[in-house]
């Protein structure tokens, strides 16, 4: 997994035979993305547009970040690919600029991303979470305004809490809104 990362920093006959590294995240986030119109009719009428949430605006400016650093990918890879390597070894360098672009435009559309409450569940960061996998939500004492909520698991790998920090004055709606979904199940 890290191969990806530290790639840029390798000569570049280490890097060859790792180039097919770079693909597969690459076309599986742009699967991801691409099949975000068909998870967002399946959550059904929008109910509540909460807006953008804190971590989708930090999300944003590390997007921003990110494309700085594919834009330097992307001219390393042009420098090397006219330093007259050839067309196979050319060919080599084109995953890694899919890579980082594509790393830096999944950041910035995650930071693009509004928390919004639907018919048949809730949207943030391009999931899908419906109201019948909600097991309980609760509200953070110190911080009246993060919304805690407690999913029924898919896997061990992952966590059963979602932790998000909710746009000022949507809490009340949030909270209308969940108490009426959740507590039907």
């Amino acid at each position: 997994f890290a191969v990806p990362f530290i790639a840029p920093l390798l000569p570049e006959k280490s890097l060859s035979s790792w180039n097919f590294l770079y693909l597969p995240p690459a076309f599986g986030f742009g699967i991801w993305g691409l099949s975000w119109p068909y998870r967002k009719r399946k959550a059904g009428d929008l109910i509540f547009d909460a807006g953008r949430t804190w971590h989708s605006k930090i999300l944003f400016w590390v997007g921003m970040a990110e494309s700085g650093v594919a834009t330097f990918v992307t001219w390393l890879s042009f420098d090397r690919m006219s330093a007259g390597l050839n067309t196979v070894d050319k060919l080599l360098q084109m995953p890694r600029v899919i890579f980082w672009w594509t790393i830096a435009i999944l950041f910035i559309s995650l930071g693009l991303s509004k928390l919004e409450m639907r018919k048949n569940g809730f949207c943030f960061f391009y999931t899908f979470i419906p109201w019948r996998r909600i097991s309980a939500y609760k509200w953070e004492i110190s911080q009246p305004n993060v919304w805690i909520v407690q999913v029924r698991r898919r896997s061990p790998l992952w966590s059963n809490l979602i932790s998000i920090r909710v746009p000022r004055g949507g809490r009340d709606e949030i909270d209308r809104i969940a108490h009426a979904y959740v507590s039907r199940q």
